[in-house]
């Protein structure tokens, strides 16, 4: 076996026992919807926040956002979702 053979089979043995371990746990928690006024119309601007992992988006144009969640925050736990706009 030659020398680069030898590497080559070495790097993609630790990419196995140290890639795919860390990508099957690396879950993320994404969240999605839209924030629209009582009349329909949406809502431009508004705060989305996830209280309890510190976590805050804007929504679109559309009244849309899209919240995503760090796997090393995600334990599991319940958080509440609060939108606030102006």
């Amino acid at each position: 076996m030659s020398i680069w053979t030898r590497s080559r089979w070495l790097t993609t043995a630790k990419l196995l026992v140290v890639g795919v371990p860390s990508v099957m746990f690396a879950q993320v928690a994404t969240f999605t919807g839209k924030v629209s006024a009582e009349n329909g119309t949406p809502m431009f601007g508004a705060a989305i926040a996830l209280e309890g992992v510190n976590i805050q988006v804007g929504t679109a144009q559309t009244g849309v956002y899209t919240l995503t969640v760090p796997a090393a925050r995600v334990t599991g736990q319940t958080v509440i979702l609060r939108a606030r706009a102006i």
